[in-house]
């Protein structure tokens, strides 16, 4: 059956939430202090919905506003607003939901979905059409019918914002490790591009050890993370670990060589994508590097792709590097509109007898990610 005929154009759930929020004298509170909640403050600016501020449970969180609003705890929250319409704004809210329905108090529970992380606006109606040739091509594109039925859900689920469209398809392993896809061997050399603090780093050493008798159960790793402060743990975690033939590299990757305005503080969502809307978001600049130019005559194995939206420059970057090595790969695909179509074209382009596979790995938007072997 072709995509099309399994789409559901049917936004009305979401647009009656929008609704709700536009008219309610209730207080609007955000549930997650993260890039999710940047992107929903940014949305609610355009259609003219005021918030009051966020509620986290990080207490690290608690101690600073976030893009100029306070951001409160799970108890001040029931203290001081025993009602409210409470947003949930985090990629895996399902722990959230429960929390906030087990207060006392007489909490409106408004499910939005995420927006695409680095789009102001969401994916809809008129986008999936407009680009329905390029999403039928990645339909076909796809290797088994796991992938495409991915695809068929994830659009759903931003068509809908209907949560059981994503949840049909979250796959139970770990991020970027899918077992039937990732073989790995002790000569692999990982290039982990969008570090944040080493988790990823720590993930690939531990699934690598799995299959290898050897100490260190792989060649080499570089690990690019332009965030100031998520560098700074990268390498205290590296450090501290003792990991071995790791390459800590404080750079952006790029398609060129450049200096780029960064927006920091946002902790794995720290981009060069977003917006800074009232000057509300810290910003600094990072040095731009090529993966090709990084690595050199390195013979890369695997790299993983998460960088907020720079993950098509990024790729032009390592153009040569993914020709010359037919590297696997595990890109983020959700930051972005057009990503879930872009980048696959483009590595079909570049390796035309890559294997591309598609597994998604949250309860919302987040997390999707493409595979290639």
């Amino acid at each position: 059956m072709p995509l099309y005929e399994q789409l559901i154009f049917d936004s009305s759930k979401c647009q009656a939430a929008i609704e709700r929020l536009q008219q309610t004298k209730k207080p609007v509170i955000l549930f997650g202090a993260g890039i999710i909640g940047y992107y929903t403050v940014s949305f609610f600016k355009k259609i003219g919905i005021p918030i009051q501020c966020f509620c986290d449970n990080d207490v690290e969180k608690q101690k600073a506003s976030y893009l100029g609003f306070p951001v409160i705890a799970f108890s001040d929250l029931c203290r001081c607003y025993p009602e409210a319409c409470v947003i949930p704004t985090l990629a895996n809210y399902t722990k959230v939901f429960d929390q906030i329905s087990s207060s006392a108090n007489s909490y409106e529970i408004i499910y939005l979905g995420t927006v695409d992380i680095c789009d102001d606006t969401p994916t809809n109606e008129e986008f999936v059409k407009n680009h329905i040739r390029e999403l039928e091509n990645v339909y076909g594109l796809l290797e088994d019918d796991l992938s495409r039925s991915v695809l068929v859900n994830i659009l759903n689920y931003k068509l809908t914002r209907n949560p059981d469209y994503a949840k049909s398809v979250k796959s139970q392993q770990a991020i970027y490790f899918e077992p039937d896809i990732i073989a790995l061997d002790g000569n692999s050399v990982f290039l982990d591009v969008g570090a944040f603090n080493g988790d990823t780093v720590e993930e690939f050493i531990r699934y690598a050890g799995k299959n290898s008798i050897q100490e260190r159960p792989y060649r080499k790793i570089f690990a690019l993370e332009p965030d100031p402060e998520n560098f700074q743990k990268l390498k205290e975690r590296v450090l501290a670990s003792k990991w071995q033939e790791i390459e800590c590299l404080n750079y952006g990757a790029w398609d060129t060589v450049d200096t780029l305005s960064f927006f920091t503080g946002l902790d794995c969502g720290s981009t060069t994508s977003a917006t800074n809307r009232d000057g509300a978001m810290k910003t600094t600049t990072i040095q731009t590097e090529t993966i090709d130019r990084i690595v050199g005559e390195s013979k890369v194995s695997f790299i993983k792709m998460d960088v907020e939206g720079a993950e098509m420059n990024a790729l032009k970057g390592a153009a040569s590097t993914i020709k010359r090595d037919r590297p696997l790969l595990a890109i983020s695909v959700y930051h972005k509109k057009e990503d879930i179509f872009s980048i696959p074209q483009y590595l079909k382009h570049l390796v035309p007898d890559y294997r591309l596979y598609l597994r998604h790995y949250t309860d919302t938007a987040a997390d999707t990610v493409l595979y290639a072997k």
